[in-house]
């Protein structure tokens, strides 16, 4: 249920109807491990085999094993693993976003949550309820279709949605400012919005089944919703947290030091007051996590797969064979564990010319990444989403624009600011005098850049505001020049926006 979920090479979908939960038979092929699917319920079959799992084949085709009783298993045949950069599951129905944009949906259709709108395009992102699906498109919008009983396709009139995550009968939208749109089911709450967010910059949000986690910039966790067994009763944390992801009724909160705090089912089922922590996790270094009713996957980075789980019964945690404890369960035969880590999250060739790209033009633009490297809309926000969770790289909001940096140290929060400034051309231009004459009285520097006094006044006060350039009066005139912070520097920040 994590809005941020990482991309890889290869992919698999687990879906289940209910629980205990039991051990899955990986099918006996040559597929590889990509990425599970968000769904509410869990990713893993039941004992009685209601549920399904879809994996990619070494050839690119998908197949599924499992229940099949509502077309769930019935892929499309023109649809192919190479195609596809991401996949969610509801109650017996799948949708893909294909790498062109477009969505495909097959299974159960009993509200309509498989009649994705005619002409749906310029998808990149998509999430799904028990019995409905939405999509957010380039230009900010969102679309759902499927069940409407408790409003989860009413959308807002949105034009800013960068991400979306979905709970039992609620969504949550991530725009591009960093704050949070809500609608669908509010039975607990769900989707309404704590007011302590007021003024914060969300950077991730996560739902769970009846309530919902945010993570803010500077790391603290937010939630709201569903509090019947604590899991919206977080704490502030010392430590600096790394990931969040929630459960059905409970949430994860993965820190970073490597230690991993559950709030909620487990805790309080094993009668603890705090936080449930797992020892056997502590220490571990994990690349990715996802949850579900009671069941957890793990990924660590050196390419294992860590399960464990409790059933609404048990107060004991076990894997998913009944054994009690938390195990790390190695890679089987040929179904190596490919995750995207901080380590290999540059091996995908696409990704890895989006990060030099960044990294040799910082500040560059979402449309001028999209003209150079000739990638759709949909592909680079997909690994633009995958590079941002992974930290490669981090986004900064100038004049309504999104433009990026890479997250490699080589530039500090105000230089950035000052690079974003620099890809303006009339900003440049007053930049660039000031930095050759000193200081300018605001005639002169009309003169030298022959701006129109009302768009020099606009972005000099602009550039004043951001402490990029500071004023001086002597009378009635106003002399300009660069920040003494900034002039120092100027050099060999110009010369690095040079292509």
């Amino acid at each position: 249920m994590n809005i941020h979920r990482t991309a890889a090479l290869v992919l698999i979908i687990l879906f289940v109807t209910g629980y205990p939960v039991s051990a899955v038979p990986f099918p006996e092929t040559t597929s590889t491990l990509y990425t599970l699917g968000d769904e509410y319920r869990g990713q893993w079959q039941n004992a009685d085999g209601s549920g399904f799992i879809i994996t990619k084949e070494t050839d690119g085709t998908l197949t599924c094993t499992g229940l099949n009783t509502k077309g769930q298993c019935n892929i499309p045949a023109d649809l192919t693993g190479d195609d596809v950069i991401q996949l969610e599951a509801g109650d017996d129905f799948s949708v893909a976003l294909r790498s062109d944009g477009t969505v495909v949906a097959w299974g159960n259709n009993d509200h309509g949550q498989c009649d994705v709108p005619p002409g749906l395009s310029g998808v990149v992102s998509i999430a799904v309820t028990t019995d409905s699906a939405a999509a957010v498109l380039t230009n900010g919008t969102v679309h759902a279709w499927g069940n409407n009983d408790y409003n989860q396709t009413r959308v807002p009139q949105l034009s800013n949605a960068w991400s979306i995550s979905s709970g039992v009968r609620h969504y949550v939208v991530l725009t591009h400012e960093g704050t949070l749109v809500t609608w669908g089911g509010n039975s607990s709450g769900q989707i309404a919005i704590t007011p302590d967010l007021a003024g914060k910059k969300v950077i991730s949000v996560t739902a769970g089944g009846y309530h919902t986690l945010a993570l803010t910039e500077d790391r603290t966790v937010y939630a709201w919703g569903d509090n019947s067994r604590g899991q919206s009763n977080i704490p502030v944390h010392t430590g600096i947290v790394r990931e969040i992801s929630a459960g059905k009724d409970y949430s994860l909160i993965y820190l970073e030091n490597q230690t991993l705090l559950v709030y909620g089912s487990p805790a309080t089922l094993a009668g603890e007051p705090g936080p449930g922590s797992i020892p056997s996790v502590t220490g571990t270094n994990f690349c990715d996590f996802e949850t579900g009713t009671h069941e957890n996957i793990a990924f660590t980075g050196s390419g294992e797969m860590l399960v464990w789980s409790w059933d609404a019964q048990d107060s004991d945690l076990h894997d998913l064979d009944g054994n009690h404890g938390v195990f790390l369960v190695p890679t089987r035969g040929n179904l190596g564990l490919i995750r995207v880590s901080d380590k290999n999250i540059l091996k995908h060739p696409a990704r890895s010319d989006i990060y030099e790209k960044i990294r040799s033009s910082p500040g560059i633009h979402f449309n001028d990444l999209c003209r150079n490297l000739g990638i759709n809309r949909g592909t680079l926000h997909h690994h633009l989403s995958a590079l941002l969770s992974a930290r490669k790289i981090v986004e900064l909001e100038y004049t309504g624009k999104t433009v990026f940096f890479a997250n490699n140290g080589r530039f500090r929060d105000p230089e950035r600011r000052l690079l974003a400034h620099l890809k303006n051309p009339a900003r440049r231009e007053l930049l660039l005098n000031l930095h050759t004459h000193g200081h300018l009285r605001r005639g002169d520097l009309i003169d030298h850049t022959q701006l129109s006094t009302s768009a020099a006044a606009w972005h000099l006060k602009s550039l004043s505001d951001e402490g990029i350039i500071q004023v001086e009066k002597s009378g009635r005139e106003a002399y300009y020049s660069l920040h003494p912070a900034i002039a120092s520097g100027f050099s060999e920040l110009l010369a690095s926006t040079v292509e």
